[in-house]
């Protein structure tokens, strides 16, 4: 498992750009496009299925259970 420390400016942008999208977000199904949306209505489920899916991407998932370390 990899840990933020771990991780290139780049994928931090990428997990950055996760969390904006997933809060603000919205495919406007009358123009066919997407918007960003300050008032959008989400669901924590959505956003946390969404980051999970890029914390898997990024092997950011730990594969069996780990003692927490504290971060320096």
């Amino acid at each position: 498992m990899r840990t933020s420390k771990e991780l290139s400016r780049e994928e931090l942008e990428r997990l950055a750009d996760a969390v904006q999208q997933a809060l603000y977000l919205k495919y406007d199904t009358d123009k066919e496009s997407f918007v960003w949306d300050p008032d959008k209505e989400w669901s924590g489920f959505d956003v946390c299925a969404e980051l999970a899916n890029v914390f898997g991407e990024l092997s950011m998932i730990p594969e069996t259970r780990l003692p927490h370390q504290a971060a320096d």
